[in-house]
């Protein structure tokens, strides 16, 4: 697509939505003086801002806040500005994959382990937020009347434990955000990466906003999902997309792995629960399924300008406990502050691990995110298409890399036009059986490959030889 502004045209839709860039945080209407743009579900399953009844005076505030505007080179919109300036300071440490930090760590909080869809640490956060005076209220997911999620309000600790399980879900900060606007509290908040990041965008030239938010949680993010996944597991599980409620997407087993957990549904009226394991389905991340185009050019895995980041301890020992255990990364000293109070009151069960364990809990995140974004870039303008521009540099390492690339872009489009048109599972998985293989087959070729450069295949080799 090419970037062509019609007139009276909210620029944000012109060049962000009509390029499929668009995550659905919603802090462009609340950037919007004359309040033209509304967040709307659009046809692939996710929330975009659409022209209402308002004019357009087209000043293009809706675009300066996007953190996927493609139409700027400006550094200082980049998660390396925006962290310098809320949350690092002179004791900070930087880490070009993570970004800014102070210390990292890895652990759980026993008061919401269990009730959490892993360690339960950002609801423990919240929980010291609020007793400690720091905050009035907490921004946060939770299920809406429809029996879906969406962004609400919640200033108490029964509401917290209510909260605590992982959605993925599209949601968006919209509605919220006004709340924030004309209510004189003080809030924290918990997102994905980019939602952090395009509130700081809004925050930087909004005195009321940035004084009422005191805290900002992200979460280790994997892609955002459309709508779609969620029918497909609810039609997997037997249920019908037409007919369920309570989607839980992070049922734990603890006799398990804290990888092999359930994807759990109701029917509206309440009376039958379906399951589905997980780990049966095959890669449902690595290879782009349901996936928004936007996070194919999204650099910052781990939310970097988020005062704390929490994510799942994809790594040993943390792994082998399918009660679950968070990552943890400490950006600001408030949050650094936070923490200590945990642990010194024995609410964080935590210990401190080094950034490149981080890192190897995420690594498949980092590769893709990060390590290959120059290539999309690349391919994404060979295709006539614009794009956001990113801190990483166009980089091939394999010939396998560029064909995962290519068949993870096709796979995550097809698998969304392809629900779209038959809603059916078993339709679905039999077109989409041919990428997902070619997509397993590549990443066991990379697997061998890296094995054959370690120092204990050579080791193996001088061995025998």
């Amino acid at each position: 697509m090419s970037i062509i502004q019609a007139d009276n045209i909210p620029k944000v839709i012109t060049h962000v939505v009509n390029n499929d860039l668009c995550t659905g945080c919603g802090v462009c209407t609340n950037a919007c003086p004359t309040k033209s743009i509304e967040m709307k579900w659009s046809d692939a399953g996710f929330l975009i801002p659409e022209l209402n009844n308002e004019p357009c005076d087209s000043n293009g505030s809706c675009l300066t806040v996007c953190p996927f505007d493609p139409t700027t080179n400006d550094s200082t919109k980049n998660e390396d500005y925006l962290s310098n300036i809320y949350v690092s300071d002179n004791e900070s440490l930087k880490n070009k994959k993570i970004g800014f930090y102070t210390k990292t760590y890895a652990g759980h909080s026993n008061n919401y382990r269990l009730t959490s869809s892993s360690g339960g640490v950002t609801s423990m956060i919240f929980q010291i937020l609020l007793e400690n005076d720091i905050i009035d209220k907490i921004i946060c997911v939770d299920s809406d009347s429809e029996n879906n999620y969406s962004y609400r309000i919640i200033n108490s600790l029964k509401e917290i434990k209510k909260t605590s399980k992982t959605k993925y879900y599209p949601t968006t900060l919209a509605d919220c955000i006004e709340e924030v606007k004309v209510t004189n509290s003080r809030y924290a908040v918990v997102g994905l990466p980019c939602f952090i990041k395009g509130l700081r965008l809004l925050t930087q030239n909004n005195t009321i906003l940035e004084d009422r938010i005191k805290f900002a949680i992200s979460i280790v993010c994997g892609g955002l999902k459309s709508k779609f996944f969620t029918e497909y597991l609810t039609e997997k599980s037997g249920l019908s997309h037409k007919n369920f409620s309570n989607p839980m997407y992070r049922k734990k087993i603890e006799e398990k792995k804290a990888s092999r957990y359930q994807f759990t549904v109701q029917t509206k009226d309440l009376e039958v629960t379906k399951s589905v394991n997980m780990w049966e389905l095959g890669d449902m991340w690595g290879t782009g399924l349901f996936k928004a185009n936007a996070c194919d050019f999204c650099d910052d895995v781990t939310g970097e300008t988020a005062d704390i980041s929490i994510g799942d301890a994809w790594i040993k020992p943390f792994i082998d406990d399918g009660r679950g255990a968070n990552i943890i990364i400490v950006r600001s000293k408030l949050a650094q502050n936070i923490i200590n109070t945990g642990i010194d009151n024995k609410q964080l069960q935590i210990q401190e691990i080094d950034k490149n364990d981080i890192i190897q809990s995420q690594d498949a995140s980092f590769r893709h995110r990060q390590e290959s974004i120059g290539l999309r870039v690349l391919l994404n303008k060979l295709q006539g298409n614009v794009t956001p521009t990113k801190r990483y540099n166009f980089k091939i390492s394999s010939i396998g890399n560029l064909l995962t690339q290519l068949i993870r872009r096709k796979t995550r489009a097809k698998s969304i036009e392809i629900w779209l048109k038959f809603k059916d599972v078993s339709i679905f998985e039999r077109e989409m059986y041919k990428y997902r293989y070619i997509l397993k087959i590549l990443s066991k070729f990379r697997k061998y490959r890296n094995f054959y450069r370690t120092k204990k295949f050579k080791t193996l080799i001088k061995k025998y030889k």
